[in-house]
C-alpha cells in the first residue's frame, strides 16, 4: 500500500468507528440502515474533508484568527485554508495571470488579494473572474501593460471591488 492509500483507508476506518459510535449514542444500537449509514455519511464527510484541508502550505504563513495568508517563492499558487479573506502573494514570480493560475482560490471568499511585485508581464481577460467576493486588489510594482491591467481587472465580477 502506498502512503496515501493508507491514510485514505486510515480516514475511512475512523468515519465508519465514528458513525459506530454516534448511532450507538443516539440510537442504543449499533444496528441502523444502510440509508441512516448514508445520511450520516453525507453529514460527517464535508466537516471532516474540510478540516484536513485547512492546513497552512509550507511556503505560507497563515492566521486563521485574522483570516489572512502570506506566501512567498511559489511556483504554483497553493491550496489555502478554507478561512482565508486576505490572501498576500507579494513578491513571487508569476509572471502570467490566467484564470488556471488562480483556479485553487475559487472555493474561497477572497476579498483581499495582493498580487504587488509579483514581475507579472501579461494578465489573460479571465485571469480574475473565479474571484467572486474580492473588494480589494494590489497589482502595484508589476511591469504590466496598462491595457493588459484594465482588461483583467474590468474581468472582475465583484460590484464591490476597490482597485
Amino acid at each position: 500500500m502506498t502512503f496515501k492509500e493508507t491514510n485514505t483507508s486510515r480516514f475511512y476506518h475512523y468515519l465508519t468507528n465514528s458513525i459506530y459510535l454516534l448511532c450507538t449514542l443516539l440510537f442504543g444500537t449499533i444496528h441502523f440502515s444502510l440509508t441512516t449509514m448514508m445520511l450520516l455519511f453525507l453529514v460527517f464527510i464535508p466537516s471532516t474533508v474540510q478540516t484536513i484541508t485547512t492546513t497552512c502550505p509550507s511556503q505560507c504563513v497563515c492566521n486563521e484568527e485574522k483570516h489572512y495568508a502570506k506566501c512567498t517563492n511559489l511556483l504554483v499558487i497553493p491550496v489555502l485554508p478554507s478561512y482565508v479573506t486576505s490572501l498576500d502573494f507579494s513578491g513571487n514570480f508569476i509572471y502570467h495571470l490566467k484564470r488556471s493560475t488562480l483556479a485553487t482560490l475559487k472555493s474561497l471568499k477572497l476579498e483581499n488579494l495582493s498580487l504587488a511585485n509579483d514581475n507579472i508581464l501579461h494578465a489573460s481577460s479571465d485571469s480574475l473572474n473565479n474571484l467572486l467576493y474580492l473588494r480589494s486588489l494590489d497589482l502595484s510594482q508589476n511591469p504590466l501593460n496598462l491595457s493588459v491591467a484594465v482588461t483583467a481587472i474590468m474581468s472582475i465580477r465583484s460590484a464591490h471591488c476597490f482597485l
